[in-house]
């Protein structure tokens, strides 16, 4: 009858310590294998989200004060659906999963994809290339920011963390080529 008591003990502790290990996994490593929630919540930084928006509302007042019938002004809604996406634009908190990383993967791809057929259909001044070439070369860059991002099993939170701000730093940075590209594209107007 002792030795029942002690068994029983026993177990609950096993299985109090599986709960707290599965909860610190969960916690410490969100996208891990064993982990419960396999999300990570990405809290922006304020200043940086509100010099995004105004940059970007430049860039549209920019494209809607001239909207020529070319390619590059034909693709530009796409590029723009892009660089306005909910975890870029939101000043709270945006919950992140591998999910959410495929779709950005798939739509960055998309993007690179089109801006190479705009490399090769289009003719641009020699300014505009460069900035068309860059602006392809950081889509690879975003490319392989997000994949990392999603082969980050064994990653802390606050190294996903960091990985997702310079994600984001990653697309800020890509809209400034993008706008510096298209601007230039105008002049042989």
């Amino acid at each position: 009858m002792v030795f029942k008591g002690k068994r029983k003990k026993l177990y609950t502790l096993f299985a109090a310590v599986f709960v707290l290990t599965l909860l610190g996994v969960t916690f410490l490593f969100p996208y891990s294998s064993l982990s419960l929630n396999r999300t990570v919540t990405y809290d922006p930084d304020n200043r940086m989200v509100k010099e995004y928006l105004q940059s970007l509302t430049d860039f549209k007042d920019q494209y809607k004060t001239k909207k020529p019938d070319d390619a590059t002004a034909h693709r530009n809604p796409y590029f723009l659906q892009l660089f306005e996406l909910k975890w870029l634009t939101s000043k709270e908190p945006v919950q992140m999963d591998h999910q959410d990383l495929d779709i950005l993967l798939l739509e960055v791809k998309t993007a690179r994809q089109s801006l190479m057929e705009l490399a090769f259909q289009e003719s641009y001044p020699v300014h505009a290339k460069i900035y068309l070439k860059n602006t392809i070369e950081g889509c690879l860059e975003l490319e392989e920011r997000i994949e990392d991002l999603q082969d980050s099993k064994f990653r802390s939170r606050a190294t996903l963390d960091r990985q997702y701000r310079n994600l984001h730093v990653s697309f800020i940075n890509n809209l400034g080529r993008y706008s510096s590209f298209y601007k230039e594209s105008r002049k042989k107007e």
